[in-house]
């Protein structure tokens, strides 16, 4: 479905970030195409700290933004290689200061602009050495504004400078501990612990700021705790919110999705694949 779902967790956010509570459908937007609202595969998706709500709109190369409740705000991008145009873009993260990161993934890097699209700037190229990349899927930003990128074919997660100077990584193709297979979403907690879908290893692991492993939780299956091949960042993208009622946004596919708390915890589902955290009261 080409469209964007709204629900608000009815409950208070606790110091790891994650929300407690039943979610209530609230809304949805969006029609399969290419006009102004309109998507044709929507992916990673965030709320700004301004409150609005920035979806990528994968097979039209492009971000659109809208307000909280699906007004249509504006949009940037198209297909290519040059500066602020993308190849199948992927992820979205939301800096401190309401920059826009976006984890462009058929030309390997992440290109980042001002809350309306203004390009600011670029880093990465294919590659397996530092600061290049292959397959980048997902963007979260921590409070300081610092990037963490994950790589589905790379199997790790490298973090940056706002600018894109590498500052580190971690992770290496395997079923261990620390590492993955399939590297997908990515959330940072407002204790700067970093969550990380580890798709084809069918489990959530979870990381200090500079990868030290914490935990993990998840196996193949259907039942409460499991999953298969899970691709969502966990809610929120960046967590520094204490209010007892907010809403978040979901690209909608037809797989529900478990939430859970800090260390692995099952606190109920939703119907979404890919979750933002809450807009602004």
């Amino acid at each position: 479905m080409k469209r964007v779902l709204i629900f608000a967790a009815a409950a208070a956010l606790v110091t790891a970030g994650v929300a407690f509570g039943d979610w209530l459908y609230e809304g949805k937007w969006g029609t399969e195409g290419s006009g102004n609202g309109q998507f044709n595969r929507p992916y990673g998706v965030v709320v700004g700290s301004n409150g609005v709500v920035y979806v990528v709109d994968r097979l039209n190369n492009r971000i659109q933004y809208f307000t909280a409740t699906g007004t249509f705000l504006g949009r940037w991008g198209s297909r290519g290689v040059g500066d602020g145009l993308f190849d199948i873009p992927s992820g979205i993260g939301s800096a401190p200061n309401g920059n826009i990161y976006v984890t462009d993934t058929g030309n390997f890097r992440v290109q980042y602009f001002t809350s309306s699209g203004s390009f600011l700037g670029k880093w990465g190229t294919i590659g397996t050495g530092n600061g290049q990349f292959r397959d980048p899927i997902d963007v979260a930003l921590n409070p300081y504004g610092n990037a963490y990128v994950t790589e589905t074919l790379g199997s790790r997660v490298q973090y940056f400078t706002a600018a894109g100077s590498y500052l580190g990584m971690w992770g290496s193709r395997g079923s261990g501990n620390g590492q993955f297979n399939g590297a997908d979403g990515i959330v940072i907690a407002s204790n700067y612990n970093v969550y990380v879908a580890d798709s084809d290893n069918n489990r959530v692991q979870y990381f200090d700021a500079t990868g030290s492993f914490l935990g993990k939780w998840g196996s193949l299956g259907s039942g409460n705790g499991q999953f298969n091949n899970p691709r969502a960042s966990l809610w929120p993208r960046t967590a520094t919110s204490t209010s007892s009622t907010r809403s978040t946004t979901a690209s909608n596919t037809s797989r529900p999705r478990a939430r859970f708390s800090a260390n692995g915890g099952r606190r109920g589902r939703a119907t979404a694949n890919s979750v933002a955290p809450p807009a602004s009261p």
